[in-house]
């Protein structure tokens, strides 16, 4: 029986899938680097603008706006818990 955790699972398919992706990818990555870091950074940029975008049109937000400030800062430290708990794990 597999004990697994699906969360262990889930981080080993997505480093498969990169490293088989790698063998594509760097030498393209080599050889025009200046381009892909302009996608990054554009696709990155996108990504935050259309989220604050998204976030502007919910009128809760915009009336109480600690609200989404102090929603970051409790995932932030259940993140934070959960990569120590994590990291203990692995010791």
């Amino acid at each position: 029986m597999n004990n697994q955790d699906p969360i262990e699972h889930t981080e080993n398919f997505v480093k498969e899938i990169d490293s088989i992706g790698k063998k594509y990818t760097k030498p393209i990555f080599k050889k025009y680097p200046l381009t892909f870091s302009l996608f990054i950074t554009f696709s990155f940029a996108s990504i935050l603008h259309g989220f604050d975008l998204t976030i502007d049109k919910i009128d809760f937000v915009n009336k109480h706006p600690w609200i989404l400030i102090i929603t970051g800062i409790v995932l932030l430290i259940i993140t934070g818990k959960t990569y120590k708990i994590l990291d203990k794990q692995n010791d």
